[in-house]
């Protein structure tokens, strides 16, 4: 017999965290752990909709269903969910019922769009979502670098010439008197995304909930020494051009790559490939064994700078999306 029941925030995390990892539920890009879970559904937006539920059998949980909507697309009637079922459960109903309980958790939202994703190499979760009426709709690749093999030399040319052309690279950390420091990387922050290709418009949080989610002292997704920040000119109140940040994830001994882009107008000066060398350096310092990140195959510049300097192609993150009729 399965039972289906909401999520208990009090004694639930620690089984959703193992069951998240364990299944590959998300990309290195959401915290892993118990207690970084716990701190970003504290940092949610209030404006937010989310959920779980857990599957249980034989005394133990046996498949959880996650729900939220995107952030970086956010549409108050469009949703994202995750779905994982440990293997010895599989094929027993579990998933599915699952996603009913979901279906019936959103519905009173009005939901016109729901959307779900699975690495290229787990054929039994592509065909879950198919046989729900979902349809792919985009592939992310990502890459991972081992830290101690790269050659710093292969870009060392790029930050040379960046410096020669009077462009500097300071971390958060070093920006720390400018007085407007959080409001120019919020609003770079915003223009690099706006330019990153994609199936749906960026949608930017405000500045505030922003602050909460990258900026503090205590957010997960936060490192501010490899925080990078390219500024065009010696004055670092001056203007702010490019960006490269690493965060740590909440479980793993690696280092993500949560953005890396240069503006418009100052690209084909090699600053994105000084800002990289700036987060592998870093990552050498700190022993961090390896770096990660997520490109899109269509952002053919990243991805040359990335295979010059060693990242090796994992599988591949594919993107799903079924229209609810309303």
């Amino acid at each position: 017999m399965t039972n289906i029941r909401p999520f208990d925030k009090e004694r639930d995390y620690p089984a959703f965290a193992a069951l998240a990892n364990d299944l590959r539920l998300h990309s290195p890009t959401p915290p892993g752990t118990e207690e970084s879970w716990r701190l970003a559904d504290c940092n949610r937006p209030g404006y937010e909709k989310w959920g779980r539920f857990v599957a249980e059998k034989e005394g133990e949980i046996a498949g959880i269903v996650a729900y939220s909507q995107p952030t970086n697309n956010y549409h108050s009637e469009k949703f994202e969910v995750y779905i994982g079922v440990y293997p010895k459960y599989q094929r027993q109903g579990i998933g599915t019922a699952l996603y009913q309980a979901f279906s019936e958790a959103i519905a009173p939202h009005n939901p016109i769009e729901i959307n779900a994703d699975s690495y290229d190499d787990i054929p039994s979760r592509i065909q879950f979502w198919q046989k729900q009426g979902f349809v792919e709709t985009w592939q992310d690749c990502d890459f991972h670098l081992n830290v101690a093999s790269f050659d710093p030399g292969v870009l060392q040319g790029a930050a040379d010439r960046v410096a020669a052309s009077g462009i500097r690279i300071h971390t958060y950390s070093e920006l720390k008197s400018d007085s407007e420091r959080d409001r120019k990387v919020y609003e770079l922050h915003c223009t690099l995304c706006d330019d990153i290709p994609s199936t749906e418009p960026f949608t930017h949080l405000p500045f505030e909930d922003f602050k909460k989610k990258y900026l503090q002292e205590d957010s997960p997704s936060h490192l501010p020494d490899a925080c990078f920040v390219a500024i065009d000119g010696d004055d670092k109140s001056g203007d702010y051009i490019g960006l490269s940040a690493l965060i740590k994830p909440g479980s793993g001994d690696y280092f993500y790559t949560h953005l890396t882009g240069v503006l418009s107008e100052y690209r084909g000066q090699s600053i994105a490939s000084a800002l990289k060398l700036r987060t592998a350096l870093y990552a050498k310092e700190k022993n961090v064994p390896e770096i990660c990140t997520t490109v899109s195959q269509k952002n053919r510049n990243m991805l040359a700078i990335n295979e010059k300097m060693g990242f090796v192609k994992q599988p591949s993150w594919i993107d799903f999306k079924k229209e609810v009729k309303v």
